[in-house]
């Protein structure tokens, strides 16, 4: 957050979903429709049922988020009580063996959505369309 709110304990709940500099969509809204899922893994079950159903981005729903709407971050990313204990007993797992050779990453299953060998050469990012380089490490919040 800007000025003086910027230094105090941060709190999703009341903070809406603001656009990157530069951008004019909410920020997690975007995030959202270029991942096409709650995670770079697209493994966050609990975000793909509220916000993809069928398979599809319900913007709609995720910009209740964005200012003006109804709802806040905190409404839009946080776990339900039940998933957020399985993450922390995950964690828990992964930092007693430091073991973080595949990333610190908590996932409550293998992901589904991972290359299993890279081989050199083309992404195809760039061919299909996919590949963003608008991002900005701060937000407009005005």
């Amino acid at each position: 957050m800007p000025g003086r709110d910027g230094w105090r304990t941060q709190d999703l709940r009341g903070l809406p979903d603001v656009p990157q500099a530069g951008h004019t969509a909410p920020e997690t809204a975007t995030y959202f429709e270029r991942v096409q899922g709650g995670d770079e893994f697209r493994a966050n079950e609990e975000l793909l049922a509220r916000f993809f159903p069928n398979g599809v981005l319900d913007l709609p729903a995720v910009r209740r988020a964005a200012p003006g709407g109804d709802r806040d971050l905190a409404w839009l990313v946080t776990p339900s009580r039940e998933r957020a204990l399985q993450l922390n007993k995950a964690y828990l797992g992964l930092v007693r063996e430091q073991a973080f050779a595949l990333g610190r990453d908590t996932l409550l299953a293998p992901p589904a959505n991972v290359h299993r060998a890279v081989e050199n050469g083309s992404t195809e990012l760039e061919a299909t369309g996919r590949l963003y380089t608008d991002g900005r490490l701060h937000l407009a919040w005005e």
